[in-house]
C-alpha cells in the first residue's frame, strides 16, 4: 500500500509539470481508490480468509491421522470413517477456495471498470488539449497514464483478501509463541553438594481441571547412588511423580530437592545434564543409528556409539552398514525390546548421575524383560536411579520398594521387609 501511494504521488507529480488539473485529477481518484478499495475486499474476504486457513488445517491434520494410522484403522474398520472426513473437509476447503476465487475476481473486474470510466474521464477533461495548448498528442500521454496507473492497484486488492488468512495464521501462531509456560526454569546454574540425593517433602500435585489430586503429601528420600522402586497400579500416581522429578510440571504444595537444592533453583540445561530417562514408549527418529543415538550425546565418537550399543546386546544392528543403517519412520525395522535398548543406550551415552525409568519393561515378554532388567544392574551401578513399574518382579536388588495407592504412599522399605509386614505389598506380590 505504501509502495502504491508513492507511485500515485510520483505519477501525479509527473503529470502536473504538463497540467496540474489534470495531474491533480487523476490523482485525486487513484488516491481515494487506494484507500477504498482495499478495506471493502478486506472486509468481504476477512470471514471467509479466515474459514479457508483453518480448515486448510483441518485437511492436513485428518490427511496426517488417516495415513498414520493406516494399518490400525484398516484392522478396526474405521479406516473409511477417516477417509470420508479427509473428503469432507476437502469439500469444505474447496467451498472456502471458490469463494475467495470469486471475490478476486470481483475485486479485478470492478478495478478494470473503474479503469475505464478513469480513462473516459480523462479524455474527456483533455480533449481541448493539455496544458492549455491546442489537442495534441500529449492527449495520448494522458491516456497511457491512466491506463498504466491502474497496475499499481491491480495487486493491492487481492493482497488484502489474504490478509484475512494471514491474520488468522499470525494470531495461532502468537498463541503459541505468547503462551506462558507451566514451568518457568532459573537462568543461573545452582550451587549443590554433587550427591545427586532426591527428595520429595509433603508433595502434592493435581493436574488442571481434576476433581483430586494425583499425589498427596508424598515424602521420600532416595540417597545419592540408592535405587528406588515405586510400584502401584494404574493411575496411582506412579508416573505424575516422575513427571515432578523432570520438572514437566511444579508441585502445588511442598518441594522436591535434588542434591541437597530446591529441583525448582536448577536451570534447565542443569537439570537435564543431571538427568537421564528412559520411558516405556522410547521415540525413534526417522534417520540413522548415529542420528537415533547422537542426540543423547552430540559429540559422541563413532567408537563411543558402537559401544554403547554392544552394552545393549544392539551391536548386530551395525553388521551391514554400520552406524549408518536406516532405522525407518518410528524404527519400524526394530523390536519392542530394540527401541527399549536404543533407550537405555541413550541414557548409557548421556552418562547423568540420575537415572529415571518410567516402566521400561511395560508390554514386554518375560525373556525380554529379564533381559533389560539385567542390563540396568550392569550398566548403571553407583547412580541414583528411580524406577517406575507396575509389576511386581526383580525388585530384590532395590535398596526402596515405595507402593502408591491413589495418590499415597501406603507402604514404603526394602523388599524383604514389605513381605514380612503381609499388608498391602504382601497381598499384591501374592498375586503374581
Amino acid at each position: 500500500m505504501v509502495v502504491g501511494a508513492f507511485g500515485i504521488l510520483c505519477l501525479t507529480a509527473v503529470l502536473c509539470w504538463f497540467d496540474a488539473a489534470l495531474g491533480l485529477t487523476l490523482g485525486a481518484v487513484l488516491m481515494l481508490l487506494l484507500l477504498i478499495w482495499p478495506t471493502v475486499f478486506y472486509r468481504l474476504g476477512k470471514k471467509n480468509g479466515e474459514a479457508l486457513t483453518l480448515n486448510k488445517a483441518e485437511l492436513r491434520i485428518k490427511t496426517l491421522d488417516w495415513l498414520q494410522g493406516y494399518s490400525e484403522l484398516t484392522l478396526f474398520g474405521a479406516e473409511s470413517r477417516y477417509r470420508n472426513a479427509i473428503l469432507s473437509a476437502q469439500d469444505e476447503l474447496i467451498k472456502n477456495q471458490f469463494v475467495h476465487a470469486k471475490i478476486s475476481g470481483l475485486a479485478q473486474g470492478l478495478l478494470i471498470l473503474a479503469n475505464g470510466w478513469l480513462l473516459i474521464l480523462m479524455l474527456w477533461l483533455a480533449a481541448d488539449g493539455v496544458g492549455g495548448n491546442q489537442p495534441d498528442p500529449l492527449i495520448a500521454l494522458m491516456a497511457f497514464a491512466t491506463m498504466a496507473s491502474f497496475e499499481l492497484l491491480m495487486p493491492i486488492a487481492g493482497a488484502f483478501q489474504y490478509l484475512g488468512q494471514t491474520l488468522t495464521s499470525a494470531k495461532r501462531l502468537n498463541e503459541v509463541i505468547l503462551a506462558k509456560p507451566d514451568v518457568n526454569f532459573p537462568q543461573e546454574d545452582t550451587t549443590h553438594s554433587d550427591a545427586y540425593s532426591i527428595k520429595l517433602n509433603q508433595a502434592s500435585f493435581g493436574y488442571p481441571g481434576a476433581n483430586q489430586m494425583a499425589l498427596r503429601d508424598i515424602d521420600l528420600d532416595v540417597p545419592a547412588g540408592q535405587k528406588l522402586a515405586v510400584v502401584g497400579q494404574t493411575g496411582s500416581g506412579k508416573s505424575t511423580l516422575l513427571q515432578l522429578i523432570t520438572r514437566y510440571w511444579d508441585v502445588q504444595k511442598g518441594s522436591i530437592e535434588l542434591a541437597g537444592e530446591n529441583i525448582q533453583s536448577w536451570s534447565e540445561a542443569q537439570l537435564r545434564q543431571s538427568t537421564s530417562v528412559v520411558s516405556q514408549k522410547v521415540d525413534i527418529l526417522n534417520g540413522t543409528l548415529r542420528d537415533n543415538l547422537s542426540m543423547a550425546k552430540p559429540d559422541a565418537t563413532d567408537e563411543e556409539l558402537t559401544a554403547a550399543l554392544v552394552n545393549v546386546d544392539l551391536g548386530h544392528l551395525t553388521e551391514e552398514t554400520g552406524l549408518d543403517a536406516w532405522l525407518g519412520e518410528g524404527g519400524r525395522q526394530l523390536s519392542g525390546g530394540e527401541k527399549r535398548r536404543v533407550g537405555i543406550a541413550r541414557a548409557l551415552l548421556h552418562d547423568a548421575p540420575v537415572l529415571l525409568l518410567d516402566e521400561p519393561t511395560e508390554g514386554l515378554d518375560k525373556k525380554t524383560e529379564q533381559q533389560i532388567m539385567a542390563l540396568f544392574e550392569t550398566q548403571f551401578t553407583g547412580k541414583t536411579v528411580v524406577f517406575i513399574t507396575h509389576r511386581l518382579v526383580s525388585l530384590e536388588s532395590f535398596d526402596q520398594v515405595c507402593l502408591l495407592e491413589d495418590g499415597e504412599v501406603l507402604e514404603l522399605g526394602h523388599h524383604d521387609e514389605l513381605l514380612s509386614r503381609k499388608g498391602r505389598y504382601f497381598e499384591l506380590h501374592q498375586t503374581l
